[in-house]
């Protein structure tokens, strides 16, 4: 578990907070390592089940006061061990703490179908809809993460569709068609959609992993355009659409 924060005004739109970042996976998680000018720095901590709700429920007046609660994020929460995070889950469940999930979508439908009953709602990533250019700039293509999609919207999850906009990549009339195409061909209709424009806020962090980051050829749209883009959901009757979250 790294990247642990608690946000006075929220995670996301759903109010929740604080945010769990989940790093690696197995009953106790592994710790992510930072190599720094030769050295290895390790990041976050181990927490089991126990230790980890009691940290989560000292906001637990603040859950009460607000309506928020907590959400898992990554790295990817749903590919970390599902015992673990179930166990996580049951427990903020019992506690009568809402819990919001933040997903790719790329996992086997089933861990969804385990979660499921213990999850207020989902914040699921739709980044673009040609599966060639998917498989060119994420590494697979959006077959799984479609299906699991309509899957989750058919057993009935609370779903808000969050779409990273890239000018270069999936920000054209083109690709925002196709996802309002494939919204209401499948019947999904999710409560909000937030078209989240490109920024490059973690290029900082690429040089201490001695890694190469190769998104400085990408930008966000112009304000006009992701505004365009909004008007587009919205007159096809996704009417709470909107620019960040």
């Amino acid at each position: 578990m790294y990247g642990l924060r608690r946000l006075r005004r929220g995670v996301s739109e759903s109010g929740n907070s604080p945010e769990r970042r989940k790093g690696g996976d197995g009953q106790r998680g592994m710790y992510p390592v930072r190599k720094m000018a030769g050295i290895r720095e390790t990041v976050g901590r181990e927490y089991t089940v126990k230790s980890l709700v009691k940290e989560l429920m000292k906001d637990q007046i603040f859950y009460e006061d607000s309506g928020g609660g907590v959400t898992l994020s990554g790295g990817e929460a749903m590919a970390v061990d599902m015992d673990y995070l179930l166990a996580v889950a049951k427990e903020l469940k019992r506690q009568d703490v809402s819990l919001t999930i933040d997903t790719c979508g790329y996992v086997p439908y089933e861990k969804f179908q385990a979660i499921l009953p213990y999850v207020d709602t989902f914040l699921y990533d739709v980044k673009v809809m040609d599966p060639e250019i998917h498989r060119r700039y994420i590494g697979a293509d959006n077959k799984l993460i479609l299906e699991n999609l309509i899957r989750l919207a058919r057993d009935g999850a609370r779903i808000y569709i969050r779409i990273p906009v890239i000018k270069e990549v999936n920000g054209n009339e083109k690709n925002m068609k196709e996802t309002i195409a494939f919204l209401k061909e499948h019947d999904i209709h999710p409560p909000q959609i937030n078209l989240l424009p490109y920024h490059d806020t973690g290029s900082g962090k690429y040089p201490k992993l001695d890694m190469e980051y190769k998104g400085t050829d990408l930008h966000a749209p112009e304000k006009a355009e992701m505004e365009e883009f909004v008007r587009l959901f919205q007159e096809a009757g996704f009417a709470n659409t909107k620019i960040g979250g």
